[in-house]
């Protein structure tokens, strides 16, 4: 058999805010001028709901076309599917009058700027002028084709479909006479090091932002989780080029462990959940390589409540479980996926040097009163950029001392908490993801 296998080298792998689906155009009345218009549709990312400025769009859905030729249908209905949990999106329209290429764009809230179709699970936008809240001139870059969203290292497990079987044995046989194929799942995994602030509200739900650069972002527990697509393509490396392009639709972080270690880059495995795969026959553009260098353990200044700064961390694992359950309405794949109540926790591995460690964590499950109410902050500080891990209300559960044969003598703490924030002080103003 010839050819060359796929391998890693040559994939390319794009995470985005989702691509708009199944983008229809019809003519209505309107203003427009005669003519054939190029229309295409972004998912728009915004941490602030009045922000008009920083937003970050996806990539762009294919371009569709439509021509308006007369009084009675010189404007245009855009209707799309439905997105879960997606509120802004942008309208492109381009067209060419006496030779000149004119490009327009608007963004929109679908609560107030468009119709929502609850039966066919549709969104409808009509333009029937260029005028009022359309921008001339398109943002550099855009319509996307690609988008960079994070350094992925390690291993990746794309979203693949997992089909359920199930087999069925007729009276009097002995094998199966008939298999089923039941309901399809998508999952899969993502793997990387944390770099800026991708992913993170993705991960939790809810973002807010403040200052003007350095902007900082405040993530925390929120519904409903902001979807996202995977694109990936495969391209063999033989003389035919031949290339497999893969879609992962709408999905959602299940869950995300962030994991410091000792003289390692602060590490993330994202489980994925999705609704639908499909192949994608569009240009798909590998995004620029990312240069920026990771937060690093060595960064980390670990601050245990009242017990003030502890230097004596080798290790750290928060671990956030969305419980993303996959809900199937009269359909074999997904219809919806519902973020349930979120789940997290922190363990940290520390060297006992004192009593102050002894007391605070060992006899904890004794003495209640020992419990330490204050906030745990564990902040990596890398140039000017600062992440911060917030625990609000945490307490320790008491942990049993290893005493090896040789060398330290450490114990693993477990903090159970009731409020999480994720701070991010950096230049960026607006993260996609």
């Amino acid at each position: 058999m010839s050819g060359i296998p796929y391998i890693r080298e040559s994939v390319i792998l794009v995470v985005t805010p989702p691509i708009p689906s199944n983008v229809t155009l019809t003519t209505i009345n309107g203003s427009l001028s005669d003519n054939t218009y190029n229309v295409r549709v972004a998912a728009l990312s915004k941490e602030v709901s009045g922000d008009t400025t920083t937003a970050v769009a996806g990539i762009a859905s294919p371009v569709q076309q439509v021509t308006t030729t007369a009084t009675s249908n010189d404007g245009i209905r855009i209707t799309f599917d439905y997105i879960d949990g997606q509120r802004y999106y942008r309208i492109y329209i381009d067209y060419v009058s006496t030779g000149t290429t004119y490009e327009q764009y608007k963004d929109i809230d679908v609560t107030t700027d468009a119709t929502i179709d609850a039966v066919n699970n549709k969104i409808q936008v009509d333009v029937t002028s260029l005028s009022t809240g359309w921008t001339s001139g398109y943002p550099a870059g855009e319509p996307k084709n690609t988008i960079a969203t994070g350094r992925f290292t390690g291993e990746v497990t794309l979203p693949s479909p997992q089909i359920e079987y199930e087999s069925m044995w007729e009276v009097g046989s002995i094998e199966p006479t008939l298999i089923l194929q039941k309901q399809r799942e998508i999952s899969g995994t993502i793997n990387g090091v944390v770099v800026d602030g991708h992913f993170l509200r993705s991960a939790l739900g809810a973002a807010s932002r403040s200052g003007s650069g350095p902007y900082t972002h405040t993530y925390t527990p929120g519904r409903p989780l902001p979807p996202m697509d995977i694109l990936a393509e495969l391209t063999n490396l033989d003389l035919t080029g031949s290339s497999q392009k893969m879609r992962f639709k709408e999905c959602m972080i299940d869950s995300i462990t962030i994991t410091a270690e000792e003289n390692e880059a602060l590490k993330y495995e994202m489980s994925i959940i999705g609704k639908d795969y499909e192949t994608w026959s569009n240009t798909l553009t590998a995004p620029s390589a990312v240069t920026t260098q990771p937060f690093m353990f060595y960064h980390g200044t670990f601050k245990f409540g009242s017990w003030g700064t502890i230097a004596h961390v080798n290790s750290l694992e928060l671990s956030i479980n969305n419980n993303v359950e996959a809900k199937f309405y009269a359909s074999r794949t997904p219809t919806k996926l519902v973020a349930q109540r979120m789940e997290a926790s922190v363990t940290a591995n520390l060297d006992v040097v004192n009593t102050t460690v002894w007391n605070h964590v060992a006899n904890s499950g004794s003495d209640i009163s020992k419990l330490d109410t204050s906030a745990l902050e564990f902040d990596f500080v890398k140039g000017s950029d600062t992440l911060r891990f917030k625990l609000i209300n945490a307490y320790p559960k008491p942990g049993q001392y290893s005493i090896p044969e040789q060398g330290r003598i450490n114990i693993d703490v477990e903090f159970f908490f009731e409020n999480l924030q994720v701070i991010l002080i950096d230049s960026v103003p607006n993260y996609a993801l």
